[in-house]
Order: C-alpha cells, then structure tokens, then sequence
C-alpha cells in the first residue's frame, strides 16, 4: 500500500501505463476502440480508474496517446487542487456545473501531454491547445446534459401519464363497485 502521495502517484502511473499497454495489445488484435474500452471497464482492477481519469482512458484508447510524465504532471496538479467555496456553492446540487469545473482541469492533462510531445515549448500553443480542449469537453458534457434532461423530462411525463391513467382505472373501478352495492 502507497505510503505517501508520491508513492500513490507512481502507483496510478504504473496502473495507466499497464492500461495502455494492455490496450495496445488488444489495438494489435484489431479489436475495435469500444470492445477495447468495455474491457477496460469490466475489469475490477481498472474501475477506479476509469472513474477518476475518464479523459485519460480515452486518449489512451481512441487517440492511442499516452504518457507517464504527463500523468504524472496531471497527478500532482490535480492533487494540489481545490475549488474555492464561491465554486463548491456554485457546483452544489448541479452536476453540470460540477463537471464543467472538472473540465478545466481535465483539459489540464491535454496541454501536459502536448507540452512533452512539442519540441518547441510554445506557451501559446499549449494554451491554444488547452483552450480548444477545454471547448470540446465542454461541448460534449453540456450535450450529455441535455439529452439527459431531455430524458428525464420524459420519464417524467411518463410516470405522470402512468399515474392519471391509475387514478383513473381505480375510479373506474370504485364506480363500477359502487354501483353493484346499490
């Protein structure tokens, strides 16, 4: 068992980087990017970390990228991190919120792993990156959400139709029971 953060962070790059070997494998197998992803996720040793580091299971996956030290960087950022009480109150009862903080700090990950890759460490091109990043993310959670919402709303009115067409069938049936006692 890790002793300290360190030893927990090099421990989860060890786990990341056995991931990704085993999913390079499965890439060689021409197993398509899904069947790859499922696998990850049904294994018990992986769930946690499919949970936590969502972001980094698909580049290793779909994007076939990956890097220790830019892990590694990501771990100790996001260690350090903590929202500010105006963020916790604002992300309080709203995962939509919640996840949009989590973004900026997921796309964190991103400009790790490009400012290893890129030879010429340009400072704006890392914010470019993390910028475009950032917006991606964004985009696909706010369209989860409301496909979700939208879904729910749905489900809703279902129960709500559900629940009129009851009333009504026992009304239905009182007055027939009423009836035959008179």
């Amino acid at each position: 068992m890790a002793e300290n953060l360190d030893d927990v962070h090099n421990d989860l790059v060890k786990l990341a980087i056995k991931i990704y070997n085993e999913s390079e494998d499965d890439i060689k197998k021409e197993m398509k990017d899904e069947d790859i992803l499922k696998k990850i996720n049904n294994t018990e040793d992986y769930k946690y970390f499919c949970k936590a580091y969502p972001l980094i299971i698909k580049y290793m996956v779909q994007l076939r990228t990956f890097d220790p030290r830019a892990f590694k960087q990501y771990l100790e950022y996001s260690s350090k991190l903590r929202p500010t009480a105006e963020e916790r109150a604002e992300c309080m009862n709203n995962p939509l919120k919640k996840e949009l903080w989590e973004n900026k700090h997921r796309a964190m990950y991103v400009k790790y792993l490009y400012k290893i890759r890129d030879k010429t460490h340009n400072i704006n091109n890392q914010r470019r990156i993390y910028n475009e990043t950032l917006d991606i993310l964004n985009q696909e959670t706010e369209e989860f959400f409301k496909l979700y919402n939208k879904e729910l709303k749905i489900q809703k009115e279902k129960k709500t139709k559900n629940i009129n067409e009851m009333r009504e069938e026992l009304i239905s049936q009182y007055k027939t029971i009423d009836k035959n006692n008179n």
